[in-house]
């Protein structure tokens, strides 16, 4: 997969709803997945801010992940994700794992992916 359509926290930006509403322009979509997240996250969001071209891409991006913690600390790192840290797993990646068990796999699996990579060479 290209670092381009991967978010920092390991999410295929892909199959975000922000992302896909965003690039089909569709806002039954934004009020669809403005609701789902207010009910996974226990917080109001707005469809209107449903809109992101891509986590590590400059441009338009959800609120939430211009001021998320684990993208700047992933851009500190100078890394693609979370998974090709030295440190991982910390507790600001875990908790966001353990908010969906397929992040926690998908993270898992590239960090699998980074270590036989690297030990190959």
């Amino acid at each position: 997969m290209s670092k381009e359509n991967l978010g920092a926290c390991g999410l295929v930006c892909l199959e975000c709803g922000a992302y896909i509403a965003y690039k089909t322009n569709n806002q039954e979509l934004r009020k669809k997945v403005s609701e789902k997240w207010s009910r996974i996250y226990n917080h109001l969001i707005n469809e209107n801010d449903i809109n992101c071209v891509g986590c590590m891409k400059e441009g338009l991006k959800f609120p939430h992940c211009s001021e998320c913690n684990i993208r700047k600390c992933v851009n500190e790192h100078k890394i693609n994700h979370c998974a090709e840290c030295n440190d991982f797993v910390c507790k600001e990646i875990e908790n966001f794992m353990n908010l969906d068990p397929q992040i926690n796999d998908h993270l898992i699996e590239l960090r699998e992916e980074f270590l036989n990579k690297n030990n190959s060479i």
